[in-house]
């Protein structure tokens, strides 16, 4: 019944977490929505930004294009301005220089005019006084002298009147001629003047126009950029909306995800509690079963250790007995073979040994390549003599009670070979002896002697004469070696 109860209470809170979490996932996308909304506004105000900005740029472009166009037509202006005052002054020379002609001329027409009534008065008051002209005066004269005065009087008086007459009349011509090109020029710097003057207007209403355009073109830029900066700032408005939106989206997903992580954790438990009371139950009856199997085993193994350690009682003093028995026959043997490996009459004393080269003892290695070993260790550079007798001290040993009845018991004594302390002879055996050791080590097992069996030690002559043996009965030298006993 509990069982039933929590699998329905399981069922209705899987129901409210998926309703829960169906109404938690509607309120994200509504969130997300509205974040998606903004940012396709703010792509959007950022494009009719950018087209406005583009348009500013465009005018402000052609306004720099007529301010060019303005500034070559203002130098032209001003080249026409310039020409305008050259002429203006050109015009006012000719003026002053038709003026002048103009006087030189009434002058001198006045003066030609004074001339004429002057010859008229003349003429006039000789026909007045009554006068008989010129001859009266010539016939007058009483000498020749005052004659010739009257006539160069006279001659000079016409002269007079006709050169200053001409020069008058060269001077009116003159002064005519000048007066009228100067006239001439007047009039050409007057249509001049007048040309100027309607390029200066034209120049003046075209750089006005330009000017008029050029502020037409700011006032367009000055718009474009309040259009662009209005959406520009639009676009920080919309994106602080979008700030916010997607905090709140972010916010909402939080909470979303900690309601579900809540949901779940209590979903979990509510499944571990179902789970843990399946499994007590499960378990206590796995218990009441166990015990039952437990109580029937216990019973089962009580009567199998019962014979088993009755067995085993039995086969340990079975054990017991073999053992006994091997470490007899054991010793037996081994007395036996140390008994065989003598032969003699006085069975340590005299006599030989017969050693098996292939036996291997306990160094792992052979009697044959132990042998071979230490006689390469001791005696390796020497003569074959030196070799065979370094083998022979090895073979005495065994053959004196004093020391072991084996080569390995010999070469491993205490104190008996220095390369088994230091080493060489393990590395000598991992190596493998030289031939000529080898050989020497199998003419020894076969009963090669070269020196005395009495000689039981050896050294080289430089360590004998520094320190002699305290005793010692005899000596021989073989090679590098002195032996002794």
């Amino acid at each position: 019944m509990k069982r039933f109860v929590y699998s329905l209470c399981l069922c209705i809170l899987m129901g409210i977490c998926a309703w829960s979490a169906s109404i938690r996932a509607d309120e994200v996308a509504e969130k997300e929505s509205e974040v998606q909304e903004i940012e396709d506004d703010i792509k959007k105000q950022q494009e009719q930004q950018k087209k406005a900005e583009e348009n500013a740029n465009w005018i402000k472009y052609l306004r720099g294009k007529l301010q060019e166009e303005l500034d070559v037509a203002q130098v032209e202006l001003n080249a026409i301005l310039d020409e305008l005052i050259e002429l203006n002054k050109q015009v006012e020379d000719t003026s002053s220089f038709v003026d002048y002609y103009l006087e030189q001329r009434v002058e001198s027409e006045q003066k030609l005019a004074e001339q004429k009534a002057a010859m008229a008065l003349r003429i006039q008051y000789t026909y007045e006084t009554g006068s008989t002209s010129f001859w009266e005066i010539l016939f007058g004269a009483k000498s020749l002298g005052q004659i010739l005065n009257s006539a160069e009087y006279i001659s000079s008086m016409s002269t007079y009147d006709k050169t200053m007459r001409d020069e008058y009349e060269a001077t009116l011509a003159e002064c005519s001629e000048n007066l009228d090109l100067m006239m001439e020029e007047e009039s050409r710097l007057m249509d001049l003047l007048d040309q100027s003057a309607q390029k200066e207007a034209e120049y003046t209403a075209k750089t006005n126009e330009m000017l008029a355009k050029i502020e037409e073109y700011n006032a367009r830029a000055a718009a474009y950029s309040e259009q662009a900066a209005a959406y520009q700032e639009e676009v920080l408005r919309q994106q602080e909306n979008l700030i916010q939106a997607r905090e709140a989206a972010r916010k909402a997903a939080e909470e979303a995800a900690r309601r579900k992580a809540e949901e779940e954790a209590a979903r979990k438990r509510a499944e571990e509690e179902a789970a843990r009371q399946k499994a007590e139950a499960d378990a206590r009856r796995a218990a009441e079963e166990a015990a039952k199997r437990a109580a029937e085993e216990a019973a089962r193994i009580k009567a199998e250790e019962e014979a088993a350690a009755a067995a085993a009682k039995a086969e340990q003093e079975q054990i017991e007995r073999e053992r006994q028995e091997l470490l007899e026959r054991t010793a037996e043997e081994k007395r036996a073979a140390q008994e065989a490996a003598l032969i003699a009459s006085d069975r340590r004393a005299v006599g030989s040994i017969i050693i098996d080269p292939d036996l291997i003892n306990p160094s792992g290695y052979t009697n044959l390549e132990l042998l071979a070993a230490i006689i390469d260790c001791e005696a390796g550079g020497q003569t074959y003599e030196g070799r065979v007798a370094v083998g022979n001290v090895i073979m005495n040993r065994i053959l004196d009670p004093r020391f072991q009845t084996t080569i390995y018991d010999v070469v491993y004594g205490p104190g008996q070979f220095s390369p088994v302390k230091n080493g060489f002879l393990a590395r000598k055996l991992a190596q493998g002896a030289r031939p000529e050791c080898v050989a020497a080590a199998k003419d020894v097992l076969a009963g090669v002697w070269v020196i005395p069996k009495e000689y039981l030690y050896f050294c080289t002559p430089e360590a004998f004469e520094k320190r002699p043996p305290r005793h010692y009965t005899s000596k021989i030298t073989v090679c590098w070696h002195v032996f002794y006993y």
